[in-house]
């Protein structure tokens, strides 16, 4: 905190870790070269090594893990738990990855991944749900092809994915199940025999 003019309320802990700090507040930095570009910005808390580095003007962030949020510039609201996750989120708002590369390539707002590598290649889209390993990363079958823009999805299971790219309003849920499409619900893989709905 060399630079520290009127912040007040910081905590810095590690080498080259909250440096540039002039008029930022209650801030926590906890690891090498965390919240290292952080001037102006307040309420973050980034701990691990180079933690949330980019951030230049946005607030109420939470980053845990080594690299996690290292490209939130501008945006606000979001949380990163784990190795590397929302690694390229910049100025987009709200959005929520827990697990390794969760989130990786994303700059959508509102976006909640769990899992590892859950939507990892989605650089655009926004209001999008992923939960487990590997869930929202790929479309159709095998792993050639990538989901990279999606809205208001929601993938559940391992390896579940998209029918195609650019899709809207597709809900996908089971292991390695795939999309219909746009507007669709897809429930279970072609392994599925038998599904029961008990009403009472």
């Amino acid at each position: 905190m060399y630079d520290a003019t009127t912040a007040y309320e910081n905590t810095a802990v590690g080498h080259f870790s909250l440096p540039n700090i002039t008029t930022g507040y209650a801030n926590v930095s906890v690891g090498r070269n965390s919240l290292n570009s952080n001037s102006l910005s307040s309420r973050n808390t980034a701990v691990g090594h180079s933690s949330m580095t980019a951030l230049v003007g946005g607030d109420q962030n939470v980053a845990v893990g080594t690299g996690a949020g290292q490209g939130i510039t501008n945006g606000s609201e979001n949380t990163a738990v784990g190795y590397q996750a929302l690694q390229t989120q910049a100025s987009s708002n709200s959005s929520t990855a827990v697990g390794r590369t969760c989130l990786f390539s994303s700059n959508g707002s509102a976006n909640a991944g769990l899992g590892s590598q859950a939507m990892y290649n989605m650089s655009s889209g926004a209001n999008n749900t992923a939960l487990g390993t590997l869930s929202g990363r790929y479309i159709g079958s095998g792993t050639g092809s990538t989901l990279a823009t999606a809205n208001n999805c929601i993938y559940v299971g391992y390896r579940s994915r998209a029918g195609a790219n650019s899709v809207s309003n597709e809900t996908v849920i089971g292991a390695e199940a795939i999309g219909g499409g746009s507007y669709t619900v897809t429930i279970g893989s072609g392994g599925i025999r038998h599904l029961s709905i008990m009403l009472s």
